[in-house]
This record gives C-alpha cells, structure tokens and sequence, in this order.
C-alpha cells in the first residue's frame, strides 16, 4: 500500500510537471489561443491512453520470444519482442517456487521497487511487471550492446583513457541509485551494460536493498530463522550449484573464452568485488558500492581483480583480510 501511494503521487506530480512544460513552451512560441486549446487537448488524450495502458492485464502471450539471453539461478533472460506495438524488450522471468524456497521474496520486492522507481539514463527502464500462477516477469530495456564483463574478456586490459571514461559513468551511475536512497550491493562487471551508444547501464537489482521493512527477508519468513542466500555467501554447500549457474549465463558469449579469465570474474558466490563489511555481515552504508568500483578499476587497469584467488573460500579470505593482501 505504501509503494502503491507513492507511485499514485508520484505519476501525479508527473503529469503536472508535463502539463507546466506545455504551457511553458506554448507561451514561448507564442501560440494562438485556439492553437493552444488543441495541444491541451492533445496532451489529455496521451495521458489517457498512457492511464489506460497501464491498467490493461498483461500476459506472457502478448510476446514473442526471440532468443535466450542468459540463464540464472531462478529464471532466465530472454529477448522478446512485443507483439502491438512491434517493440523489443528483455524479459527477465523468475520461477516462483524458487524465489520462496531459496528466500529471495525480499530481493525480488526491492529489485521490482528500484527498477520501477528509476527514472534516470543510468538505470535499465522497467516497462512492465505481471506474474502468473508460475512465474514473475520484469519487462525492461534491451541494452544490445552487452556488458562490461564482455569487454574486459575482449580486451583484457583498458586503455586508461577508457577506463576513465566508464569509471566516471559509473560513479554517476551509483550516484543516482544512492538518490533514490537505495543500496545496489552487487556491482560487478556482469552488471554494468554497454548500450549500442557507448553509454552504461547498471541492471541486476536482485541484491539491493532501500532499508524498508518489504527489503527485509525476515518479513516474509514465519519464525525469521532462516538465514538469508545470495551471492554475498560463500559456503561449500552451494558453491558448486552457484557456479553451474554462472557459468551458463550467457553460454554464447562465454563459450571458448579463457577459462581462467571467466573464473576471476563474476561467479556468483565468488567475493571479488564485496567489500568487508558486507562479507562480515557487519553495518555496512552505501559506500560498500564505491568499494566494487574501486575494485573494477583495479580490474580494467591491471587485467585480474586485486583480491583473486583460485577458490572463492580464498577470494573471501583475502578481502576480509585487504590490508595484508
């Protein structure tokens, strides 16, 4: 109920802040009063029909899927395309059963609230939401120009020029997160996109957090005795399912790569870019994102994560332990 508020507000002030530009530029422009009458007019019947477009029941059956863009622990990454109108989107599509049995209720929840509250170039954009008896979908922005990790395999080591550049988009990027007073918590290379223009886009929310109390796994448990699994655990027991997940997202992009290269990066349950603190499940603020970029610097500059090792176990250890390593 409070995020339903919220977003009823916020798409209020929207709409006033459209109309105040309107009349702003017909003012500008000098338009007749019947010229401006017409514009009014306009403008209502597109607020109409973007109310009414919203309302509408969506269905998995309204897209058509193109190909598989990545497979992950709950669900996978499809390219779809939109049957009325004919638009691309990504569909991220998350099993139910998984998402309860293995706790993520709560990270789901913020990963939804986050992308549907964005509204800034940094952030993919979130279309659509719907679920049926099965499955959740997120509908988002397709960015076709893949991911930081991809370049990094490609190239190895960046050119500090162009280090530069993507370390300054992505400190922006944070930024914007931080200001709409959220925590991301899992930036990696895996989730930073490269549109078509050049330009980042963070995606991956599934670890964030805006401290509400829907953002807490607790919530939704009956006795709060479960303990919480995500990629900030490592433990012997999940590792090896973790990794057989990663290693399949995407497969067309990570087949034939350096093998070693792939394992340094963004396995999930692998700690590279997780700051102490987190790790040590200690009170941890918003600065354990510039902690990551610090380290995907190191990354791009040198050609390996600063902390890495062969086992995540090691990884882990290392980082808790950064100032003797």
């Amino acid at each position: 109920m409070e995020q339903h508020v919220k977003n009823v507000l916020k798409s209020h002030d929207q709409r006033l802040h459209r109309r105040y530009q309107l009349e702003n530029e017909m003012t500008k422009v000098g338009l007749s009063e019947e010229a401006a009458t017409q514009m009014r007019r306009m403008l209502h019947q597109k607020e109409s029909n973007y109310i009414r477009l919203k309302r509408a029941k969506m269905d998995k059956l309204m897209f058509d899927k193109i190909t598989t863009l990545g497979v992950g622990a709950f669900g996978e990454m499809t390219l779809v395309c939109k049957r009325d109108p004919k638009t691309l989107y990504a569909m991220k599509t998350l099993r139910k059963n998984d998402v309860i049995k293995r706790n993520q209720v709560a990270h789901v929840k913020a990963e939804r609230d986050i992308l549907a509250e964005a509204d800034n170039e940094w952030v993919v954009k979130l279309y659509y939401s719907f679920q049926d008896r099965d499955n959740l979908y997120f509908v988002m922005d397709y960015v076709p120009g893949g991911d930081l990790m991809g370049l990094l395999i490609k190239l190895e080591i960046l050119e500090e020029s162009l280090a530069r550049f993507y370390i300054a988009e992505l400190v922006l990027a944070i930024e914007s997160v931080h200001k709409m007073g959220f925590i991301h918590r899992d930036i990696k290379p895996d989730n930073i996109l490269i549109h078509r223009d050049g330009h980042i886009k963070l995606t991956d929310f599934g670890l964030c957090t805006g401290f509400r109390w829907t953002h807490n796994s607790k919530y939704y448990q009956k006795d709060g005795s479960h303990a919480r699994q995500d990629s900030m655990e490592v433990s012997s027991c999940n590792l090896d399912e973790h990794c057989r997940c990663e290693i399949l997202k995407p497969l067309e992009r990570r087949r034939n790569r350096e093998r070693q290269r792939c394992l340094a990066h963004s396995l999930v349950g692998t700690p590279n870019y997780i700051a102490p603190e987190v790790l040590l499940r200690q009170g941890y603020s918003s600065v354990c994102d510039w902690w990551s970029v610090g380290v995907i610097l190191f990354e791009m500059l040198v050609g390996h994560p600063p902390f890495y090792a062969h086992t995540p176990i090691e990884t882990q250890q290392k980082v808790i332990n950064w100032k003797s390593n």
